[in-house]
């Protein structure tokens, strides 16, 4: 490639534009246009730039990133990291460009996340967006009172990077196929997950097989290396009013872990309640990309080939993670005691109370016909970050190294299968002849104490609702259901002392609830009126809603985890054994072996236990599947705001609830009467015995298909039925022969009756009228 050809922009755009071209040619050819035009940056923005990343996130048609993973290329994966690397010639000519002003671009308010775009439309949510480091200084207003984004080179990328794992909710003309939701299901790191699942963890002659990492999740790795140094100040590395560590953690917050229910929406100034956004599942794109932010925020993996085990990443005095400048959920939390390090302060608390929202979320709404390792995976690496895949740290690595030999997260779930069969075989560690197979991740109390002490909620009350999942889904899929159970439990057999220390605290956190008391004795009584606030903050925020708010739980929620109950940890595992028809029986017995010692299984029966222990029960000759009674699959909750079914007509459905709910304002029929309660007129008279029997206007209906089928026929036959009887009566009249016509006949009738004489005449007054002579002549 000349350097002639490069030097000119518009030959350079035609290169990005032809999809004929190897991305690493594309790359090279970037690259070599920027380092030869240092001193004219501004065409190069103004002109290729808003190209490159269109093509490179494919926001509006094929994207670069997914098209290399899919094909496995590893050459234009390695070229792709080392163009977009943060020490590469286009970061350098980002920072030139945004420290000179050259230029801006307006990020379309349609792909920002759907509490961003509601905040967007009045004036004292403009003013929240304007204290985040992303939105400061860049809402300009335009026509019809609207404010537009205007970022400059760093900012528009790094939201276009953000909105990646989020993209493929869009329709084939690139627009988002719903005006509150644009984002849906993704599929494109799914592709690549599958494909690295078929080739991680084999091997070939004694040598692992090199598996190849989403460029994504490679460049998300070295911009948080680079930009979010971990044990350093998080306001390091300015650029401008705020680093670049604190824009690229707020921005991938405000993308991945905000939803259009949080409570902050609610606009007290409003008699009405604000409508709530419809829940919609995060995609495998997302949860796979948030495993690269959580694992970064809790794990050190460093070491060559993985020869040292991770360490705690948050073992630092002062927080090096940024606090997010997106609105506290609930009372802002004060830090915790000293041991728990990092963890315990604000910056770090705030992230997780966000992620816990997020999961809690997903564990209670999460899609049947979906599968739920993603969400797993995610949730083992919070829990258990002592068993991630231990790999070299992107900033000790080159750019072209780290493309092709980094190992995806994604093998966070086939390390768990293999934990599984250690584990159940009694061998916690390879046999000395086996060089190649790595160690078993172990739990060690001094290193990984200070984590789980200050991440409680996540195991005390996320860990049962994630059983609720599974039992939910054992029914319809009870093999595999029982192996994500598995790799779930074998992570606390596999650790006996943190099964120890999450009974301990169990214990002495009941006692004290039970007592109603901050203090108990005990080995945690430092810490345990923080873990008691803070579960009760996380549990507030995580149940919080646009229509049901509340600042904070009276009482603190329970841990039940380890009880004989019905609730505990325990039944719920036997109950889904014992809903578990037709699961293959090596499955069950795994099951059973990694709950058995540090769940009470053996317990159950002796406490009374509806769900008592029974015997296994062997594979029939034909699975069954348990039938359900159809009441069961009823939607669960308020009819009126159910999500939108196949049978009608999404924006109809949005907007006929929200003249449903305005009219039931209207009347006061959204609240219910109260005792002693006297009307004043007979309307009102109507409208309390409506409230009393809890009826209220519901529009919904028509925005069924069906009925709007009807009521195109109804009105198409009320139609014809007029223009028909309108035909009649004109016919009736006569007003269907002219007027010319009729006084023809008549003129040619009183020729013929005046040449031939007949018992009739006609009356000259009314030409129409005919009488008989005799009483014409009486007239």
């Amino acid at each position: 490639m000349s350097t002639s050809r490069i030097e000119s922009f518009e030959a350079l755009q035609n290169i990005i534009n032809n999809p004929s071209k190897p991305v690493a040619q594309v790359c090279q050819a970037i690259d070599e246009c920027i380092s030869c035009n240092w001193d004219n940056l501004r065409g190069f923005f103004e002109l290729c730039f808003p190209l490159l990343v269109k093509n490179l996130f494919g926001y509006d048609g094929p994207s670069w990133l997914s098209a290399v993973a899919q094909g496995n290329q590893a050459e234009d994966a390695r070229a792709l990291v080392q163009l977009l690397g943060p020490s590469g010639n286009l970061f350098t000519a980002m920072d030139l460009a945004d420290r000179d002003k050259l230029i801006e671009y307006v990020f379309p308010d349609g792909r920002l996340p759907v509490m961003t775009q509601i905040l967007l439309k009045d004036e004292t949510g403009q003013k929240e967006l304007d204290r985040w480091p992303q939105y400061q200084g860049r809402l300009v207003p335009g026509p019809s009172n609207r404010k537009y984004l205007h970022m400059n080179t760093l900012q528009y990328f790094l939201l276009w990077t953000a909105f990646y794992v989020l993209r493929s909710g869009q329709s084939s003309t690139g627009q988002p196929s719903s005006s509150r939701r644009p984002v849906f299901a993704s599929a494109t790191f799914g592709n690549m997950r599958k494909h690295m699942q078929a080739t991680a963890g084999k091997f070939v002659k004694g040598q692992q097989q090199t598996t190849q990492s989403h460029p994504y999740q490679t460049l998300l790795q070295l911009y948080f290396s680079r930009f979010l140094p971990r044990g350093g100040d998080s306001r390091s590395g300015k650029a401008g009013q705020h680093s670049r560590g604190e824009l690229l953690f707020s921005i991938l917050t405000e993308f991945w872990l905000t939803d259009g229910d949080d409570p902050f929406l609610r606009n007290p100034k409003q008699d009405r309640v604000s409508v709530a956004a419809p829940y919609d599942a995060p995609t495998n794109d997302l949860l796979e990309a948030m495993q690269e932010l959580v694992r970064y925020s809790v794990a050190i993996c460093d070491g060559e080939k993985g020869q040292q085990p991770p360490r705690w990443a948050q073992a630092t005095v002062c927080s090096w993670l940024p606090l997010s400048p997106l609105p506290q959920l609930g009372a802002p939390q004060h830090s915790g005691p000293p041991r728990l390090m990092a963890a315990g302060q604000p910056p770090f608390q705030s992230f997780a109370k966000r992620l816990y929202r997020f999961m809690r979320r997903a564990m209670t709404r999460w899609p049947e016909q979906r599968s739920v390792q993603p969400l797993i995976s995610l949730y083992l690496a919070y829990i258990a970050p002592w068993g991630l895949t231990t790999v070299p740290e992107p900033s000790k690595q080159s750019a072209q190294s780290s493309a092709g030999g980094t190992v995806p997260l994604t093998r966070q779930l086939h390390n768990m299968e293999g934990l599984v069969h250690r584990v159940l075989r009694d061998k916690p560690n390879p046999s000395p002849s086996d060089k190649n197979t790595r160690p078993v991740p172990q739990f060690q109390l001094g290193q990984w104490e200070g984590h789980v002490l200050a991440s409680l909620p996540f195991y005390m009350l996320l860990l049962p609702l994630l059983l609720s999942l599974l039992k939910s889904r054992v029914a319809s899929k009870a093999t595999s259901a029982l192996q994500d159970l598995a790799k779930v439990l074998v992570v606390f057999k596999a650790a006996p002392e943190l099964c120890n220390l999450l009974r301990a605290v169990e214990e002495e956190y009941t006692k004290a609830r039970e007592q109603h008391k901050s203090r108990v004795d005990g080995p945690h009584t430092d810490v345990l009126p923080w873990i008691q606030a803070q579960a009760a903050a996380f549990e507030s925020a995580a149940t919080a809603s646009v229509r049901d708010f509340q600042t904070a739980h009276s009482e603190a929620p329970q841990f039940v985890l380890f009880s004989r109950g019905e609730k505990g940890g325990a039944a719920q595992v036997r109950n889904i054994l014992n809903r578990a028809v037709g699961a293959q029986e090596d499955v069950i017995r795994q099951v059973e072996e990694c709950a058995v010692g540090w769940l009470p299984m053996d317990k159950l029966g002796q406490t009374g236990d509806e769900h008592a222990p029974q015997p296994a029960v062997a594979l029939p000759a034909m699975p069954t599947v348990k039938k359900a009674n159809i009441e069961q699959l009823h939607f669960k909750g308020d009819p009126m705001h159910r999500p939108v079914m196949s049978r009608e007509v999404g924006f109809l459905v949005h907007g006929l609830v929200k003249l449903s709910e305005w009219l039931n304002h209207q009347t006061g029929l959204d609240q219910p009467a109260q005792e002693g309660e006297m009307a004043e007129t007979q309307i009102q008279d109507v409208l309390l015995w409506l409230r009393r029997k809890g009826y209220r206007i519901n529009l919904r209906g028509l925005a069924e298909r069906q009925t709007l089928w009807w009521i195109g026929i109804i009105i198409l036959i009320g139609w014809g039925f007029c223009w028909l009887c309108s035909l009649i009566s004109g016919m009736n009249s006569g007003d269907l022969v002219s007027d010319d016509i009729q006084v023809e006949r008549l003129e040619a009738q009183r020729r013929y009756v005046s040449s031939h004489p007949s018992p009739y005449h006609l009356d000259a007054r009314n030409p129409r009228t005919v009488y008989a002579k005799q009483e014409y002549d009486n007239l």
